[in-house]
């Protein structure tokens, strides 16, 4: 699947929108394990808030490759995912992450 700028924003509308407004104003949100993923660091590898785009359930598994089946996540909970488990080894605490 090709990740367009338009699936980047509907997986992104998608993510979890924190209740301040200073977050959403610099493009902070909250991935499923409650890690600190922002905006500008899709496949930011220098960054502590690098995100990727994650298939909930794998296409190996023959899901559609849809939105519906598409989540923002931390690169590194998206690598320690299996299947369907969740593994959320990076989470947020105060204004950082743990677990990087």
């Amino acid at each position: 699947m090709i990740i367009t700028e338009k699936i980047l924003k509907e997986v992104w509308q998608k993510t979890a929108q924190m209740q301040s407004q200073e977050n959403e104003i610099q493009w902070f949100r909250k991935d499923q394990c409650s890690a600190w993923i922002k905006w500008s660091d899709y496949w930011n590898r220098d960054s502590i808030f690098w995100r990727e785009v994650d298939h909930i359930v794998p296409i190996a598994k023959w899901w559609p490759d849809h939105i519906s089946n598409l989540r923002a996540l931390h690169w590194k909970n998206n690598l320690e995912k299996n299947d369907w488990e969740l593994k959320c080894p990076v989470q947020s605490h105060w204004l950082t992450n743990i677990g990087v």
